[in-house]
């Protein structure tokens, strides 16, 4: 038998139901975690001080000052609407969430875009906001969000890779929030001793081309154009009122915009570095990845577009994020049925 099988923790599903508050609060919480806890906050602060600067010089320190501080409810108001979205489409109301261990020894959290397998030892870091849970998983070093009511102490101890977690675990009970940062079909079982067909072991080149293809996904999205607005406007200021001041103020929105369309890049780079093995298959009804210690499975529903360049495949999924996947992951028939299948889920749910 397994080692992950023997060890993991015995018990009955715990399900949580979603309702119209559920995509707010998780929402609330990842964004005062992206303020307080993330480069994010301290940088925002920074360029709305040295905007407020700028407008005092210019046009007095009231209207300085009024600028700089519509400029950060506008941020944090922008970000928490982006959060909202999507955490509706990953918790509406009415979707039941469930947490469960399957057949193959791995916690399996399923959600309404789908459900992802975790392994003993896949998660680093866990942190516990008010009602909720972060938990940074590995490879990568992501993190996700997830209500506290979803998982156990034993669950978050399985997770850590810690002694093993007693059978014994609380049983199911009802919640108000949900949400996860990966994907499956629901009610998809999903076996680690199957194997899948699609292989690919992540070269250097294959690597710049899924870091190239992420950079375009963020540099055409909408926080890629609204800072790309924000660098073209601060250049036409300083070109206009010749000041130290807008030149440090030019700085801050030009260094913003690079780490913004650099981060992603770099985080490809953590998650899925030269020689990560990536196992896929393509069914009728779904996409089934592996990497590492975890199995996903995206149904063609949750996915909202498929790009193709010359060495990657890009998913677009409903809650807005990119899945970037080397091209030569896919064989021509393969890719073919992939994308055909996107095509027809979204003729379907068009219908």
């Amino acid at each position: 038998m397994e080692p992950s099988r023997a060890a993991a923790p015995q018990r009955a599903p715990i399900e949580l139901l979603c309702d119209e508050r559920t995509a707010p609060r998780l929402a609330r919480a990842a964004v005062r975690r992206g303020l307080l806890r993330r480069a994010a906050g301290p940088f925002l602060l920074c360029t709305a001080a040295v905007l407020a600067a700028v407008g005092a010089f210019i046009f007095g320190p009231p209207i300085g000052i009024g600028l700089a501080s519509a400029l950060l409810v506008a941020q944090v108001l922008w970000a928490y609407r982006t959060a909202v979205r999507s955490f509706r489409r990953m918790a509406p109301a009415g979707q039941v969430l469930a947490s469960r261990y399957d057949g193959d020894g791995r916690l399996a959290l399923t959600t309404a875009i789908g459900t992802s397998a975790l392994a003993r030892g896949s998660v680093d870091r866990v942190e516990h906001p008010p009602g909720m849970v972060h938990i940074r998983m590995l490879p990568g070093r992501c993190w996700a969000l997830l209500p506290a009511t979803l998982l156990t102490e034993e669950d978050l101890a399985f997770l850590r890779g810690d002694a093993p977690p007693s059978p014994s675990a609380p049983s199911p009970s009802g919640g108000d929030t949900a949400g996860t940062a990966a994907f499956t079909a629901p009610g998809t079982q999903v076996h680690g001793s199957d194997a899948l067909p699609l292989m690919h072991v992540l070269t250097p080149q294959s690597q710049r081309a899924l870091q190239a293809a992420v950079t375009g996904y963020v540099v055409r999205g909408r926080s890629g154009r609204f800072l790309l607005a924000c660098v073209l406007f601060t250049v036409a200021v300083t070109a206009l009122v010749h000041d130290p001041v807008t030149f440090t103020l030019l700085g801050l929105v030009a260094t913003m915009f690079i780490i913004s369309i650099a981060g992603p890049a770099v985080g490809v780079r953590r998650r899925q570095p030269v020689g990560h093995l990536i196992r896929a298959a393509v069914t009728p009804t779904h996409l089934v990845l592996e990497e590492r210690e975890s199995r996903s499975t995206v149904p063609w529903a949750s996915i909202d577009s498929c790009t193709t360049s010359r060495g990657a495949v890009v998913l677009i999924l409903k809650q807005g994020v990119a899945l970037p996947l080397p091209r030569a992951l896919f064989a021509d028939q393969d890719l073919a049925r992939l994308q055909r299948s996107v095509l027809q889920a979204q003729i379907a749910a068009s219908s």
